[in-house]
């Protein structure tokens, strides 16, 4: 259990101010002492572990990656030994089947090497896509899986398709097989690669298309989008399938905008002035609520020197724009160095995170918060204590806050070290998997828990959270390695 409670109130400084009051419930998050034997859920589920034959002939070597639909369906990118390492993906339908999507031996995988799949979505659905060939220009190509079928969505390999593809950009999936992606093409200038810096820096003329996968069409952005790098263009969907697109942006063009029947609707612009904030430099796409409600990252000018010298998390709500968090925002005896959005969910709430240190700071520990009607109030963060003790006067803190995952009815999920700090090192006692649905946080699973599949020994990430609490996370099993479980709600 959570012992204790922490209080804290901050007023902001602009018309939106609002109290933040964060508080710990007693309901599960840590106590006990280090010796304390972890207890493993009663509802936990092997699903892959190595060693297993999959369909096609694959035997698994290590899990590399997994998404997981509401129904509980599952695609998983697994590895065979070897050098380099060969991927299969899977799909393991609710009642625990596997099916092949896509291995060496498959008609479509001619000609690809499929040692580097990766970028793989699951929608809430169960459509999935990934891409095979690494970050690299004139070598992606693109899969669709639904209605147990894989289609080839994109590729620069013949045949060439959409016509002018080079580089893969960024991609979401909506629900019902709905999807969105950007990809790099040749424009005024070819696609170019950069690698004076010791790293390839890649920059095309951007593009993006909307639709299904039989049915994909080119919207009209209002930027030029020339010479950008393939992640310049931000997306996200909702779950009634609209999608929100975020613009790098010069002038007094469109930031942030939304797809609405295979038209882009702006937003906001660069330029604009907000009474009390400054003017808008840029704004980052965070997540877009099932009613159109949008949260971003904001960049502003104060002073008119043309500099960002403030950012904001904004919540877009009916044609208004509210505060979220600022920097600069006293965070108990620290302040708001940095802040970054996560979710809006469909109860109205966005989950977001701040990094708290000195003023002069840049960089500082995680806080972990939820903000609804004007109230923040804080998970977890970053040396939170009450986890117990090692017996010798170490108590246990959290060290690091990892693999945040949020669902659409406000459960918040993510992965822990615990453990303390001693002459400046950290040490790391534990992993755990904590949860908060709203009345404090719970630890579902701890490193060291015993079941049927063997001893949790690490939790690698947690790779999905369904809109039903279902949990699914890579972990790692004494002398097993990587292992894919599932955590149901009951």
């Amino acid at each position: 259990m959570l012992n204790g409670f922490f209080l804290r109130t901050v007023l902001g400084r602009s018309g939106f101010a609002a109290v933040l009051a964060f508080a710990l419930v007693a309901c599960g998050g840590g106590g006990g002492s280090g010796d304390d034997p972890p207890k493993t859920p009663e509802t936990l589920r092997l699903l892959m572990k190595r060693g297993d034959s999959m369909p096609g002939g694959l035997v698994v070597n290590s899990v590399e990656s997994a998404r997981m639909s509401n129904d509980r369906t599952v695609v998983v990118i697994a590895s065979q030994s070897g050098t380099p390492a060969i991927n299969g993906v899977y799909r393991r339908d609710p009642g625990g089947r596997f099916d092949l999507v896509l291995d060496q031996s498959s008609a479509l995988a001619s000609g690809l090497a499929m040692t580097d799949v990766a970028q793989l979505l699951v929608s809430p659905t169960g459509e999935a896509v990934f891409k095979e060939g690494g970050n690299r220009i004139d070598r992606e190509t693109v899969f669709s899986f639904a209605n147990g079928r894989t289609t080839r969505l994109a590729g620069a390999l013949d045949p060439q398709q959409p016509v002018g593809f080079r580089k893969l950009g960024e991609i979401r999936l909506g629900p019902d097989n709905l999807l969105a992606f950007t990809y790099g093409v040749n424009g005024e200038q070819p696609c170019a690669v950069d690698s004076s810096s010791g790293t390839d820096r890649i920059t095309c003329k951007l593009r993006l298309v909307v639709g299904t996968p039989g049915d994909l069409q080119e919207v009209a952005l209002p930027n030029n989008l020339e010479g950008e790098r393939p992640t310049a263009v931000g997306l996200e969907f909702n779950t009634a399938g609209e999608l929100l697109v975020g613009l790098p942006a010069s002038g007094r063009n469109s930031l942030l905008g939304l797809v609405r029947n295979g038209a882009f609707n702006s937003i906001v612009e660069r330029q604009a002035e907000f009474p009390g904030f400054g003017v808008l430099l840029s704004a980052t796409p965070r997540a877009i609520a099932t009613n159109g409600d949008v949260i971003f990252d904001a960049a502003f000018d104060t002073d008119d020197d043309r500099e960002r010298d403030q950012e904001r998390l904004l919540l877009y709500s009916n044609g208004a724009f509210q505060t979220i968090a600022q920097l600069g925002e006293p965070a108990g005896t620290k302040f708001v160095v940095d802040l970054r959005g996560i979710a809006v969910d469909d109860l109205g709430q966005v989950t977001f995170q701040i990094l708290f240190n000195d003023r002069d700071q840049s960089t500082g520990q995680i806080s972990l918060r939820q903000w609804s009607d004007g109230a923040v109030r804080e998970i977890a963060f970053e040396g939170q204590g009450t986890f117990g003790d090692d017996g010798m006067g170490n108590d246990y803190k959290i060290l690091k806050i990892e693999s945040i995952r949020a669902n659409h009815v406000g459960a918040v999920a993510f992965t822990a070290r615990v453990g303390f700090i001693e002459d400046g090192t950290e040490n790391t006692e534990e992993t755990r998997l904590l949860i908060d649905r709203g009345a404090g946080l719970e630890t579902v699973l701890r490193t060291g828990a015993q079941f049927s599949g063997g001893t949790i020994t690490g939790i690698e990430t947690l790779s999905d959270i369904n809109d039903n609490g279902d949990l699914l996370v890579i972990v790692e099993l004494r002398g097993q390695g990587r292992a894919l479980v599932m955590i149901p709600r009951v």
